[in-house]
């Protein structure tokens, strides 16, 4: 992936490009779903593009597609392809989802991938948030962005949640920063 924002899986469709969406909750997917049918209501309703509601699929009359599938286990992914492989909720994954079956997806056609996530304590999506800061070749690229960069949340709501949660959760939830993990016996390993 190159050193610049991704684009909007639609923008790829339109390039005639396959976009998969994943998620593990369905709730998440339903969501990527329905904003897909909503930014598309007057070519849908044209019959401009094919939507098939259950397998959660548009077909672009260029060949591009966007297709949302739920992915709390790795396995249903197989099979599939993309050039664009989006894993939402990344961190809520098995590690699996990338090394095993997301990225053997891609080989075929030099896709791309985009992570997305909320930190959840140090695991495979902190590595690979790692590996993506510390990239010096243009592959990977990592964006950090907190509750207060959303123009879509309230601040008030904001300060209103906030008061309420301990200083772990504020820094995980609200300022997507990655913590040390719990139950950790020997902590500070590295810098030891």
């Amino acid at each position: 992936m190159s050193n610049q924002k991704p684009r909007l899986p639609i923008e790829e469709a339109l390039e005639g490009r396959r976009v998969l969406e994943a998620a593990p909750p369905s709730d998440q997917t339903n969501a990527f779903w329905e904003e897909c049918k909503r930014a598309l209501t007057e070519p849908l309703a044209a019959e401009k593009i094919y939507k098939n509601e259950t397998e959660r699929l548009l077909l672009f009359p260029n060949k591009g597609r966007i297709r949302t599938k739920t992915a709390f286990n790795a396995d249903t992914l197989r099979g599939d392809y993309a050039d664009l492989l989006i894993l939402d909720e990344y961190s809520l994954m098995d590690s699996s989802t990338w090394d095993e079956v997301g990225a053997p997806m891609l080989l075929d056609n030099d896709g791309d991938a985009v992570f997305i996530f909320t930190p959840k304590r140090r695991n495979h999506a902190h590595a690979a948030y790692i590996r993506a800061v510390s990239d010096e070749t243009g592959r990977w690229a990592a964006f950090h962005f907190t509750s207060f960069d959303n123009p879509h949340l309230s601040t008030e709501a904001l300060a209103e949640i906030t008061a309420d949660m301990t200083e772990d959760a504020y820094k995980q939830e609200i300022l997507a920063q990655f913590l040390d993990n719990d139950f950790t016996v020997f902590r500070n390993i590295g810098a030891c």
